[in-house]
């Protein structure tokens, strides 16, 4: 469902910016191809270094230590076979991503000289991939209804994963332990575990309600699981490759990476940093507008720019890309001090029964 509704719009685009071609040399005319940007700038918004470092710790992050995947992982028979899982989903996730680069390229090339957010069609640009649907797409009978499928489909495919495996773990790392819930039935208990998906499902609505109050939707989730998991990710990698880091250090990295990036988070929040966008165009379509000639067309909005911030306020300029990075960072520091200083680990203790594993 997912892919059919991203098929539609990357044909529909195509077609009505004149073809592959046209629909690249529109989007890279407007400075919206930079793939390769070399500065060296944390908090410069987007850059090839920032992506490399920030995006590809999240990755491994993703791969290594979100619940859902090693649920997943633990569900399949073998080592064997959650390796190959491993294999086999990466070509899938790049193609997936690269139909969503598709989709953004010939949006864009459609509306290239008529933005809809400078006309005030559109608020932000969140809804931009809406308003393409409905504009371009509302006419064929059915589509809106295939869209609105394709949005839910691939939201409570992800939540209800989520929710089931945040359930499973808040279970069995605290309430198992409590005598009463450890005597119940596997019934009783079954149902504790779905009572406690419910809990967090109506968390995660009461969440959904703040994020038209947090910016761009894409950046403020990159942001706040960056927080998160970098810190996380950090200690797995410390277990995996560093035998002299011990459970006092990973304790101490991984809490100070959670309170370090949270604060950077907040305060990124508070002081509602953005960047400065890229001019946008209406010329293609201002003069066919109706009393054009009196229209006030809303300005750019002039955003905090990273270089007009001075320190100590500058950190929480970050860019929102290199938050995983930076908390893992943090953690990794804090973690090896902590691990030196109270003595380290015996490698008598850094044993592997391969056969258990």
């Amino acid at each position: 469902m997912l892919m059919a509704g991203l098929f539609a719009i990357i044909i529909e685009g195509f077609m009505k910016s004149g073809g592959l071609l046209e629909a690249f040399e529109k989007t890279g005319h407007h400075g919206r191809l930079e793939l390769f940007n070399f500065t060296i700038d944390p908090f410069m918004r987007h850059n090839t270094l920032n992506f490399i470092l920030g995006h590809g710790f999240t990755i491994f992050c993703l791969y290594g230590t979100h619940q859902p995947q090693v649920q997943r992982y633990c569900s399949l028979p073998s080592l064997k076979h959650a390796i190959k899982a491993v294999i086999f989903a990466m070509p899938l996730s790049i193609f997936t991503v690269a139909l969503c680069l598709l989709c953004g390229i010939v949006i864009f090339a459609t509306y290239a000289d008529c933005d809809p957010i400078t006309l005030g069609h559109i608020r932000v640009a969140d809804q931009i991939v809406p308003h393409f649907v409905k504009d371009q797409l509302g006419f064929i009978p059915g589509m809106m209804g295939l869209f609105t499928a394709c949005v839910f489909s691939a939201a409570l495919s992800t939540l209800s994963s989520g929710l089931n495996s945040i359930a499973a773990v808040i279970w069995e790392d605290f309430f198992v332990k409590i005598p009463v819930m450890k005597s119940m039935t596997q019934n009783g208990q079954a149902n504790s575990v779905r009572a406690l998906a419910a809990v967090f499902g109506f968390v995660a609505i009461g969440l959904a309600f703040l994020a038209p109050h947090m910016g761009h939707i894409l950046a403020a989730t990159i942001t706040a699981m960056g927080a998160f998991n970098g810190p996380l990710g950090a200690v797995f990698f410390m277990g995996l490759l560093m035998p002299f880091v011990n459970k006092t250090g990973a304790l101490c990295g991984m809490i100070t990476g959670f309170i370090s990036m949270s604060w950077i988070t907040a305060g990124s929040f508070i002081l509602k940093k953005s960047h400065i966008p890229l001019p946008y165009s209406v010329d293609a379509c201002l003069d066919a507008l109706p009393g054009s000639n009196n229209l006030t067309l809303p300005m750019n909005i002039q955003n905090i720019g990273s270089t007009e911030i001075e320190w100590p306020e500058k950190i929480f300029t970050l860019s929102y890309v290199m938050y995983p990075f930076v908390g893992g960072m943090i953690t990794f520091s804090v973690g090896i001090v902590a691990s030196i200083l109270s003595g380290g680990k015996s490698n008598s203790f850094y044993h592997v029964d391969n056969q258990k594993f």
